[in-house]
């Protein structure tokens, strides 16, 4: 934490300061910054005070690809992603499944990185985010969702 308030210059971090921060950090020191968070939030999480958490979740919602790209390849979470048999419907279906929210507007990147996660897709974030933004399924495709027809192949 001390080399966190060292760059920062606060004990008392926001987003704000970080986003200042930011702008004046080589890509090497600011890399180092982010791990540095990552690791503080990962080990320390229950003992951090709320204002800290708070500033936290607010630089991880402001770049969760950083935050992605930590998870998938500093931590065991890459190797435990499942790999899908039809994953492109599995995208149609949360699509569905979001679009269908009677409240408020969907995020796409908050689903994406749910999805990336979870399930071995060859997407960066936001355009795994994009890529769902358009799976409107096909009466075909919800067919097979509802269990109505069998999977035998691809879809037009």
């Amino acid at each position: 934490m001390l080399r966190i308030q060292s760059v920062m210059g606060t004990k008392r971090p926001s987003y704000a300061v970080y986003k200042q921060v930011e702008k004046d950090l080589s890509a090497e020191q600011l890399q180092n910054l982010q791990r540095d968070l990552f690791h503080l939030a990962f080990a320390y999480w229950k003992s951090l005070p709320n204002y800290y958490r708070k500033f936290l979740i607010r630089v991880y919602k402001h770049d969760r690809e950083s935050l992605l790209i930590y998870l998938l390849e500093e931590t065991p979470l890459g190797e435990l992603r499942h790999s899908l048999y039809k994953p492109e419907l599995v995208l149609k279906l949360m699509y569905m499944l979001e679009k269908n929210k009677k409240v408020g507007r969907i995020s796409y990147l908050s689903v994406a990185f749910g999805l990336l996660l979870s399930f071995d897709y060859p997407f960066k974030l936001r355009t795994m985010a994009e890529y769902l933004r358009r799976q409107q399924p096909s009466a075909g495709e919800l067919l097979q969702m509802a269990g109505k027809i069998e999977i035998t192949g691809d879809f037009d």
